[in-house]
């Protein structure tokens, strides 16, 4: 390989292309880098980003186009470009890092390390100017003092392995008081106003939305579930929403979901379609439902690839009328351009979505916000409400019509493994409250082609024009396990338990710590990172760990294999503390204690009743597993598939109740409390 060159033209990622004519000599995150950097004792800049990062493209612009710079990097250093969507794990240890140092975090991030890859300093964006004088004073002191770097770079790594360490609960319960405790210290950063937390930017954070739906629900908390609402609609109204085109993008910069940061990201549809989804079967609400199937429409047509695989996102910046790359240009819109497309509808339309000071954002741009009642607007324009939402929609469907002439922003046409797992579950909880066929058949197509292009022998990470690349994470197995359980709970295929159990075992030879009872984030056979971390605390995607740890209570639940849910509770009792000191943190293992500190059901069907499972999916059953009658789960309560085959069992713990063939008796046997 030769380090004297930019070597990033012949990659795939669309991120890492986009720098392949930077003057720096730009390497790629593998051995070979690393190893030079060592031999040639030359410290590394290690820069991560990712495709649809608006700042990203700015420092690339504004920096590493730069001659100085490049000069200076090349001759001072090895530079290697990191896509943070194939190598989570190097974002995560390096984003660590900056926190620890900073307490800041972002992207682009931006490492100095030493050769052998400890980090001794970091930052996100930063101006020519500021960067160059970094870089100079590290070559300096490196030069002239590198075991004061040397210093610093083992106390940093000190401070890194130090967030791994835990202090377990003595007590050994699992109970209800833990999760209110936690509840009553997370309210206290509840928006009452505006949904979400109190804070900007804000971002939507579906998982920990989804929780708080569950024990809102379970708990009868109405407070909780009315406070979920709010946020819900909030973001559905806000700019955060593409109203015209679909799709959500992925935060807000200000407190009411107004103005955002314009890339759109498919974890984040993904999941809120789910949350949607399972907002409308709690509450009933057909504005959720409205909400979900869009989203899920969103994705189908604008995100699909031709291997019933989808692309991991869009750019936040396109070209503008003036031919210059500006964030939000496709999404905005001036008062001029709207008075001349939607006409005589411009007055109504300019109420509804706020054309006006509410509504402004900068340079004579407007971002759509819905800040009144339909029913408001209606009787103000004497119009039945349903005739409203009909000129609404022909207004969008007009501006979408409008707007599709614009230059579209840069897909990345990555096709991420976990984030077409959260796809299939998306489908999945589409289907269960539309019914609509063609969901589950979405669903399934994405399951197995994700089976037959990211397989072999072992999950890859990404899906490139053809070619699987990178092996996958623990959070690719995590995710892709638990959507091949919930495809098992519909279809009642044994292939889809079978490719999760093999999984299961991959994910143990391959990430399980035995003596820490955690699943490390990167296999423990990856020699390039200088520390092995684990994944706990939940981001915008849950904790890779706590899906493991969710995973292995279903499959246990499922198949009766009780040394899985013995784990899952081991895994959940090392965070009983911390749930209760830091909650946000915590939403996808609070939702696991739910399954043990509530009642927590498995519910079979007998081969001539199984068409009584479909009026099942529309029900919000968050604590109970759908499957056949099986032969283990008969013989564990003693019955006969002969004697039941026509009806349903309701099982607990260790024991059933009455056989039935009525949807409401069985209903009616379900305690949520």
């Amino acid at each position: 390989m030769n380090f004297s060159q930019n070597n990033l033209k012949n990659q795939s990622s669309p991120y890492l292309l986009q720098h392949a004519n930077n003057p720096i000599h730009w390497q790629t995150w593998n051995e070979n880098s690393l190893r030079e950097a060592q031999q040639q004792n030359k410290l590394l800049v290690i820069s991560i980003g990712y495709t649809a990062c608006h700042w990203c493209h700015v420092m690339e612009k504004e920096v590493f186009e730069k001659q100085e710079v490049a000069h200076l990097m090349n001759e001072h250093f090895i530079s290697i470009k990191v896509d943070r969507e194939e190598h989570p794990d190097v974002d995560q240890i390096y984003m660590l890092a900056l926190q620890i140092m900073t307490r800041q975090g972002g992207w682009p991030l931006n490492i100095v390390a030493l050769p052998n890859g400890k980090p001794i300093w970091g930052a996100t964006y930063l101006p020519e100017k500021q960067w160059l004088g970094s870089l100079h004073q590290l070559k300096d002191l490196h030069q002239k003092d590198p075991n004061q770097m040397e210093e610093y770079a083992l106390q940093l790594e000190k401070g890194i392995l130090s967030t791994q360490l835990i202090d377990e609960p003595i007590d050994t319960e699992f109970k209800r008081n833990h999760l209110q405790n936690a509840l009553k210290k997370w309210q206290q950063i509840f928006d009452y106003k505006y949904g979400g937390d109190k804070s900007a930017p804000k971002f939507m954070m579906p998982n920990q939305l989804q929780f708080l739906l569950r024990y809102g629900f379970q708990e009868n908390n109405k407070e909780v579930l009315n406070y979920v609402k709010l946020t819900l609609y909030k973001i559905a109204q806000g700019g955060i929403h593409d109203v015209v085109g679909g799709g959500f993008s992925r935060y807000s910069v200000d407190e009411k979901w107004h103005i955002p940061h314009f890339e759109k990201m498919l974890y984040d549809n993904a999941q809120l379609t789910s949350l949607y989804a399972q907002a409308y079967q709690v509450f009933k609400d057909e504005y959720f439902k409205e909400i979900a199937t869009k989203t899920i429409a969103f994705i189908e047509s604008d995100l699909k690839s031709n291997d019933d695989l989808y692309f991991a996102s869009y750019d936040a910046d396109s070209l503008n009328d003036k031919g210059e790359q500006e964030e939000g240009a496709f999404y905005t819109w001036t008062k001029k351009e709207l008075q001349n497309i939607l006409k005589e509808d411009f007055l109504l339309f300019s109420d509804i979505f706020n054309i006006n000071d509410t509504g402004y954002w900068e340079n004579g741009k407007y971002v759509f916000i819905q800040t009144q009642n339909l029913q408001k607007v209606a009787q103000n324009y004497h119009l039945e409400e349903f005739h409203l939402k009909e000129k609404i929609d022909s207004c969008l469907l007009t501006l979408k019509e409008e707007r599709n002439n614009r230059p579209q922003p840069l897909l990345d046409h990555k096709c991420l493994t976990s984030w077409n797992a959260l796809t299939i579950s998306s489908f999945i909880d589409t289907y269960k409250i539309t019914a609509n066929e063609k969901h589950l058949t979405f669903a399934v197509k994405t399951a197995r082609a994700l089976w037959d292009n990211l397989f072999d022998e072992k999950l890859y990470k990404s899906y490139v024009e053809g070619n699987k690349q990178i092996l996958g994470t623990l959070e690719d197995y995590a995710l892709v396990i638990k959507a091949y359980l919930q495809i098992y709970q519909i279809t009642s295929e044994n292939s889809w338990l079978e490719k999760s159990q093999k999984l299961i075992d991959i994910a143990f030879a391959e990430f399980y710590d035995e003596e820490e009872n955690l699943f490390y984030l990167a296999s423990k056979s990856n020699k390039q990172l200088f520390a092995h971390l684990f994944e706990v605390h939940d981001n915008v995607i849950p904790s890779s760990n706590a899906i493991m740890c969710h995973n292995l209570f279903m499959i246990g639940k499922i198949t009766n294999q009780d040394k899985y849910i013995e784990i899952a509770m081991n895994m959940l009792h090392k965070y009983k503390n911390s749930f209760q000191e830091t909650p946000s943190n915590y939403s996808e293992w609070m939702n696991t204690y739910l399954n043990i500190s509530h009642p927590f059901y498995h519910l079979s069907f007998g081969k001539e009743c199984i068409e009584n499972k479909e009026v099942f999916l529309e029900e919000y059953l968050p604590n109970v597993i759908l499957t056949l009658h099986t032969p283990v789960n008969l013989k564990q309560y003693d019955f006969r598939e002969s004697d039941i085959s026509n009806q349903m069992l309701l099982c607990q713990e260790n024991s059933c109740k009455r056989p039935s063939k009525k949807r409401i008796e069985i209903l009616k046997q379900i305690d949520f409390n």
